[in-house]
């Protein structure tokens, strides 16, 4: 499609960037939507800002986008680790345009993403939008497609509501719990939705850092505002150099340990069964301390670990969730002010 023929959306594209190896890609793929996004704001958490440099070289990209009418800020991240840099990034944002995307570094979405997820929030009362993903490689080619619901693979591609019964069955399966819907790049949102994934509340990075995209589409389903689309509209990029390649990280930590948090507020709200929510807490405590002494490299997951062990003793359960906010909040000291100095 000619450049002067594509629409503009009132919509920005927010890319916690911490690797450079894949950024064109990522940037390139938004420059070749069908409607296109009116700004990128891109936060570089790389050591010695890689990212923007290796931007700052593709005058291609950078022309591309300025003929598109599409503002690329590139700014240097706080150095903190993703969840810090998705605070400064919506601290850039703050609520300018009425639709963000949350998209990481390593993955690309198809030229019609945009245009469709726009298409469900016209028809359906949303707060946020997600489709259906391949898998990529380091080349960007198509390797596979993740395992889906039989459910949602029967739709005929037209935007649905999840309904809130089926997606609990369907992500907290007995014994581990599974994220079939995927990651925020695979999801389009309502600037409301922001309140939820950067606040306080049940569904926040804050609350679950390691799984902030699952309890963000498990609060929005909740409120029956979280839409689907079985299209393929992006590629998730699988690489040894991502969150999820085993490595042992403080995100991979928490990957595993929101898990356990999410079980057992979900059982609290009467959302899945007593025996669901114990399976998936012991299977995942199970991995966790199967590899402690991975993540003993990192002294600030003590605290955490600590925790864990207590709730082994079923009389340190009853506030188990509360101290557990408790660490996450000295973890994630300052984040209600992170970003305002790089306005």
């Amino acid at each position: 499609m000619e450049l002067a023929t594509r629409t503009q959306a009132d919509l920005t594209v927010l890319i916690p960037a911490f690797r450079d190896t894949f950024i064109e890609d990522a940037v390139g793929s938004c420059l070749q939507q069908n409607i296109l996004p009116s700004s990128i704001i891109i936060s570089d958490d790389s050591p010695n800002n890689l990212v923007i440099k290796r931007l700052q070289t593709r005058k291609d990209i950078l022309y591309t986008a300025k003929e598109c009418g599409v503002n690329i800020q590139l700014l240097e991240g706080p150095k903190r680790g993703v969840t810090c840099n998705l605070f400064a990034l919506n601290a850039l944002w703050n609520k300018k345009t009425e639709y963000y995307h949350l998209l990481l570094d390593d993955d690309v979405i198809m030229p019609e993403f945009y245009q469709t997820h726009l298409a469900n929030f016209t028809r359906l009362n949303l707060l946020g939008s997600v489709s259906s993903r391949c898998l990529i490689d380091e080349n960007g080619e198509v390797t596979g497609i993740p395992a889906l619901p039989d459910m949602v693979t029967k739709l005929s591609g037209i935007g649905v509501v999840v309904p809130s019964e089926f997606l609990f069955k369907t992500v907290f399966q007995p014994a581990l719990a599974t994220n079939w819907l995927g990651e925020t790049s695979n999801a389009l949102f309502h600037k409301d939705s922001a309140d939820i994934m950067f606040g306080r509340a049940e569904g926040s990075i804050r609350s679950t850092p390691g799984l902030g995209d699952i309890s963000l589409f498990l609060e929005l389903g909740t409120r029956e505002r979280l839409g689907y689309t079985h299209q393929y509209l992006g590629g998730f990029r699988q690489h040894s150099n991502q969150h999820t390649s085993g490595k042992a990280s403080e995100i991979l930590f928490f990957g595993y340990a929101d898990w356990i948090t999410l079980a057992r507020n979900m059982l609290k709200h009467e959302r899945i069964a007593e025996d669901v929510s114990q399976s998936i807490v012991e299977n995942h405590m199970n991995v966790l301390f199967s590899n402690q002494e991975k993540f003993s490299a990192f002294p600030t997951l003590k605290p955490f670990f600590d925790l864990l062990w207590d709730l082994k003793n079923p009389k340190a359960c009853a506030d188990f969730d509360q101290k557990w906010q408790v660490a996450l909040s000295a973890y994630f000291y300052d984040l209600d002010v992170l970003g305002k100095n790089m306005n």
